[in-house]
């Protein structure tokens, strides 16, 4: 069976990690469903300057395009993966008509799109749900939106609230990813959980993408939602392993087993770093954002605490005893950060470092007590709320 991708082709630029591609959602699932073995159409559109990218990109990825043109090109850049995005070009083309048996379709910046299949799986991204549904027809219909995208959509600040409410817009099941902690499927008016699976490495940009591209994979070939979305989970790891548009089975076959969802209990982590001036401030606060916006619950002594004198050690103490994992920022070896790391140690607290150069001899002690000491910092921001998802199951 030929699945049909219709979705955005956009430039990607990120300052650290350096990236510079064309991609985007729509080519980029579509590449990995043929990695996957699926028969796959692609319908997108493309301006004319960057066609010969487009058709080389489509070829390397045994992808079969139809692109209608637009005025001018889409481009997403990012300071790191963990920052927001900046949208560059705002182009417009004819909306696109689509019929197939089975399609995966992602909200575009540049057009809009109506859909005849059999089944449907929609991914929005920044669209309006309920628009994107009234132009659709098919026999059964799955949505799959992150957190933040379904509490907007539904209007209710309780994510499993919220995907109950989707649900009742008449589709099939809803999916809602949550990121670190993995996700829930709304089917059949119950709500089920499923755990992320840890990886190594992170490449976050794109892995919403190859979820919704496992997920129809799996749901096509007679997958339950849940179990789809647990494949659509795998091969999400997969893909955030590697950073690729394409996936082997060796790969997949190496993923470890996922975690619990943390459904009582909240990760918190520690947020141990200087913050003894402006830049140092900066980074502790941008850390501490985006490791709330994955899920977690956060004590960073910069804002629960604040500077002071010998008394704020003691409250540093308390608050890290009562945390799962640490989160060490590293860089310039600052005494009490290192100390707290030695605490949390001591404590079996897991501990993730972040550092410019993670393996120089300033961080040995802490290697060599169990201390993951990397220079991403989308991977230590993961693997940080997956320690604190593990330590929380046990605890």
């Amino acid at each position: 069976m030929t699945i049909t991708i219709v979705g955005g082709t956009y430039r990607e630029y990120c300052v650290e990690p350096a990236i510079d591609r064309l991609l985007g959602s729509g080519l980029r699932a579509a590449g990995l469903l043929a990695s996957l073995g699926d028969d796959v159409a692609y319908v997108t559109a493309i301006e004319e300057s960057s066609a010969p990218e487009f058709d080389a990109v489509c070829a390397s990825l045994a992808v079969s395009a139809n692109a209608a043109p637009r005025t001018g090109s889409v481009a997403f850049a990012y300071e790191t993966p963990i920052h927001r995005t900046t949208a560059h070009g705002r182009p417009v083309a004819e909306p696109l008509h689509v019929q197939g048996g089975t399609v995966l379709a992602f909200g575009m910046v540049e057009t809009t799109w109506a859909l005849t299949a059999d089944t449907v799986v929609i991914d929005p991204q920044h669209s309006t749900v309920k628009d994107l549904l009234k132009v659709v027809e098919a026999q059964r219909i799955t949505l799959i939106l992150n957190e933040h995208e379904a509490r907007a959509a539904a209007e209710r600040s309780d994510v499993e609230h919220a995907a109950l409410e989707l649900l009742g817009l008449g589709v099939d099941a809803v999916v809602v990813k949550r990121g670190a902690l993995g996700g829930l499927v709304a089917h059949s008016d119950t709500i089920a959980t499923f755990g992320a699976i840890p990886t190594s490495a992170v490449h976050p940009l794109g892995s919403g993408d190859a979820f919704s591209a496992g997920y129809i994979h799996a749901w096509t070939g007679g997958a339950t939602p849940l179990a789809a979305a647990q494949f659509g989970s795998q091969v999400a790891a997969a893909h955030s392993l590697t950073g690729t548009p394409q996936i082997s089975q060796s790969v997949l076959d190496s993923l470890g087993q996922p975690l619990p969802y943390p459904r009582r209990v909240a990760p918190r982590i520690y947020l141990a770093g200087p913050f003894f001036n402006a830049a140092q401030r900066h980074l502790i606060r941008t850390i501490r954002a985006a490791l709330i916006h994955l899920g977690a619950e956060v004590f960073s002594p910069l804002d629960e605490v604040g500077p002071g004198g010998d008394e704020v050690a003691e409250k540093d103490l308390r608050g890290l005893q009562s945390c799962h994992s640490v989160l060490a920022v590293l860089d310039g070896a600052d005494p009490g950060t290192l100390f707290e790391v030695g605490w949390a140690t001591h404590a079996q607290i897991p501990v993730t470092g972040f550092a410019e150069h993670p393996t120089e001899h300033t961080w040995t002690m802490a290697r060599g007590t169990g201390t993951t000491v990397g220079d991403d910092l989308s991977s230590a921001l993961y693997n940080s709320v997956w320690s604190a998802i593990a330590a929380s199951a046990i605890s």
